[in-house]
């Protein structure tokens, strides 16, 4: 192969090096994380005084993974409005054994997700977490869950 051959040959792998399209970054992937989560929960039941417990524990954020049995989810039911929406979930992991799935925007925030006895909303910034989730229980007895938190 002669030096003008080469050339070329060199030429054309950097312009089709150059001109490749970059992975696409999932913009999910700055939430992935330990958390280390200051958690207030607020617990009562009909006939006995209702109290609060504070905790703080290290929680985790993860992308959402529909193949997954979370034994401890708190919405069973779909966060999701349609299928395409769980390629944007996530799935906070707020005390030792809760976990909740969500959908985050773009923007940090957390879509707010309502359902029976069941209500979960908060946001990101920085490398901070919010995130409430409330109404849990039933007739007799229910609890709530305020939870902070800073990246690891």
């Amino acid at each position: 192969m002669n030096k003008q051959n080469l050339f070329i040959f060199f030429l054309f792998v950097s312009i089709f090096i150059s001109c490749r399209k970059d992975k696409e970054v999932d913009f999910r992937d700055k939430y992935i994380g330990e958390y280390e989560l200051y958690v207030q929960s607020y617990h009562w039941q009909l006939g006995t005084d209702p109290y609060w417990l504070e905790d703080t524990i290290i929680g985790e954020v993860f992308k959402y993974d529909s193949t997954i049995n979370y034994s401890y989810v708190q919405n069973t039911f779909s966060v999701f409005n349609d299928p395409s929406e769980t390629y944007s979930g996530l799935t906070v992991r707020f005390t030792d054994y809760f976990h909740s799935h969500c959908y985050v925007f773009p923007s940090d925030t957390i879509r707010l997700a309502t359902g029976y006895h069941y209500h979960h909303e908060g946001y990101f910034k920085g490398d901070s977490i919010y995130f409430n989730v409330t109404g849990l229980g039933s007739l007799g007895a229910g609890m709530n869950y305020y939870t902070k938190g800073k990246k690891l």
